[in-house]
């Protein structure tokens, strides 16, 4: 019983380590987002495989894309985007950017296995 009880606990382990795989395996490092082309992405952070999703309306486009990095860095990045986002000429206001007639959100998200994500959503102002 108790070796069935070992195996076990070192299946688990074993998926949890495949589970936690390296984060930069499921995205690749760009300067700037290909859908949002003057968003740069912060330095240890990679775009998500599964890439943007855009669509275009007769209001402006939406987009949706998301960014990963090491948990350690998940202050220094949000930093990062609240001081990078304004000299864009994104204003920041009530937890949003705004610019011309678009909207910028940053969803800033933990998650396991020491990683981070942020989450951006571009969308005209009609749309909010």
């Amino acid at each position: 019983m108790l070796r069935y009880m070992l195996a076990l606990l070192l299946l688990l382990n074993a998926t949890a380590a495949v589970a936690c795989e390296d984060y930069t395996s499921t995205g690749k490092h760009q300067e700037y987002v290909e859908a949002i082309n003057d968003l740069p992405v912060y330095k240890s952070m990679v775009v998500l495989n599964d890439g943007a999703t855009v669509f275009d309306s007769p209001e402006g486009r939406i987009v949706q894309v998301s960014l990963r990095g090491p948990a350690e860095d998940m202050a220094s990045a949000t930093s990062f985007y609240k001081k990078v986002l304004p000299t864009l000429g994104w204003h920041p206001r009530v937890g949003k950017f705004y610019r011309n007639k678009e909207i910028l959100d940053m969803d800033v998200i933990s998650e396991k296995c020491q990683t981070f994500r942020i989450d951006f959503a571009l969308k005209p102002t009609s749309k909010e």
